[in-house]
């Protein structure tokens, strides 16, 4: 009798078939797995679910969306392009760099220049993310909030 071969979905990934570029990306543990310290570290639906709980406006919460679709899971970088961020988010290239501003502003987001000079580092602070606090918003930038509920 032969040997069955796997081929799709259900097919054994051998270590020399992985892509050595996206290492860091995915480190073979469930994200969800139970942990006894309880000391996990933010997996990316959790982030998600923050970014989306935010009182932002939905183009602000597009464009970190779309940054997190990029990002490491484990260091939380990524270095889209302006392009590729804006396509993303449905907005304007111009939109995309106003609120890349306002997260770098807020410390929501670092950024630091790529070695390819073609874009740019970004990591996004999740420890930020999840105290983020519509008071400290400068009146700047307050056009990306939803308006309070009375």
């Amino acid at each position: 009798m032969s040997e069955r071969t796997t081929s799709g979905w259900d097919a054994e990934v051998r270590p020399e078939d992985e892509d050595p570029y996206q290492s860091d990306i995915y480190d073979g543990e469930a994200a969800d797995a139970p942990d006894p310290e309880g000391d996990l570290p933010l997996g990316l639906l959790d982030v998600f679910k923050y970014i989306l709980g935010t009182p932002l406006r939905a183009q602000p919460k597009a464009v970190a969306l779309a940054l997190l679709k990029y990002a490491s899971f484990k260091t939380w970088k990524c270095w889209p392009l302006v392009d590729t961020l804006a396509r993303n988010a449905g907005a304007s290239r111009q939109q995309v760099f106003k609120v890349l501003r306002f997260y770098e502003e807020l410390g929501l987001l670092s950024r630091e220049p790529h070695p390819t000079k073609r874009s740019n580092l970004y990591r996004l602070e999740v420890e930020e993310w999840m105290q983020f606090d519509r008071t400290l918003v400068p009146q700047k930038y307050a056009h990306f909030l939803m308006p309070e509920r009375v």
